[in-house]
């Protein structure tokens, strides 16, 4: 069966957008904008200071790892005193996958940092699936086991990073990425004080159970007394800690993840809403099409129409910018 982290991936498609290997030397600080969505930083040699946002300056080490969540800009630099200078002005995008400040490529003991970092994507209409359960900054540290268990990953991305015109090194760079992230979701399930909802929920072993019951099974005539049977508790225990852990009760967050996954599919089928509606669980499509509103906020047809639109016109988008930058 399907566990329930892997569950929500899925529905929200996460992408690696970007991914590239930073060289620094000396003193130097840049300021970067907002990740916007999710970017994952892991520091390979040296060390550096991260601020994200308003919080405190934070030391990172050989191997730890970071993961920035949402909207809030964010300094690295080699001391926390150090003046950031814009990263768009002295190293503008697009970045190659090596890039070198203060250094020059093939150095060697200048007391350089080694920082290897990607851009991670997920569809708007999900993002507070994930973003909204998670800090908006969230460190790894080599010594704990956590830290220990991305080694091996740190090691391969580290490889491909450093010769990046190997034959498919991209995809193996994306792929690592995914592998990474789905290490630091662990971390921060594993994390105290923990995350909220789904996430806090997953990390209970009990109602991580019924979770995975719920996104594998949608369509299952489930009741509390059944979830709580999967969970291997009793129904009034089950249904408090249920509570206490997603924020809301079992057939609540039944209904959410059900409204969430036929969303995905109309976004990514051309199934009929009925069809969907059935396959979660709403056999009568007027019952189906009540419920989406509710949850989602339009109606299924209303909704998928304005995703398709939304695509489109973010496709054109892309199109005269490819034809600007020709003409250029």
């Amino acid at each position: 069966m399907e566990d329930a982290l892997s569950s929500v991936l899925d529905i929200l498609d996460v992408q690696v957008a970007a991914s590239a290997r930073l060289e620094a030397a000396g003193d130097w600080g840049l300021a970067f904008p907002e990740p916007g969505q999710l970017k994952v930083i892991a520091v390979l040699a040296g060390q550096c200071w991260l601020t994200a946002g308003d919080a405190e300056p934070a030391k990172l080490g050989e191997r730890d790892c970071l993961l920035l969540a949402g909207t809030q800009g964010f300094t690295v630099g080699s001391s926390p005193d150090e003046v950031p200078q814009p990263q768009p002005l002295v190293l503008p995008g697009p970045w190659p996958p090596a890039v070198y400040y203060q250094a020059t490529p093939g150095g060697q003991g200048d007391g350089r940092t080694i920082l290897v970092s990607a851009r991670l994507t997920m569809d708007r209409y999900a993002e507070s699936l994930l973003l909204d359960r998670i800090p908006p900054a969230v460190t790894i540290s080599a010594a704990t086991a956590a830290g220990q268990r991305l080694g091996p990953v740190l090691d391969l991305l580290s490889a491909e990073a450093a010769d990046p015109a190997a034959p498919g090194s991209q995809a193996v760079r994306r792929q690592l990425t995914h592998v990474l992230l789905i290490q630091v979701l662990r971390a921060v399930l594993a994390t105290s004080p923990g995350p909220a909802g789904w996430l806090a929920a997953l990390a209970d072993p009990h109602v991580g159970a019924a979770l995975a019951a719920i996104h594998a099974q949608p369509g299952d005539h489930w009741t509390v007394a059944g979830l709580a049977r999967v969970a291997a508790m009793s129904r009034s225990a089950f249904a408090a800690r249920f509570r206490e852990l997603a924020g809301m009760p079992p057939l609540g967050y039944l209904i959410t993840w059900r409204m969430h996954r036929a969303a995905h599919q109309l976004r990514t089928t051309t199934d009929s809403a009925a069809t969907i509606g059935a396959a979660v669980g709403y056999p009568a499509e007027t019952t189906f099409s009540t419920t989406f509103k509710r949850v989602i906020g339009q109606p299924p047809g209303r909704y998928r129409n304005a995703v398709r639109l939304a695509g489109s016109q973010e496709a054109a988008g892309r199109t005269r910018l490819a034809l600007a930058k020709g003409a250029s």
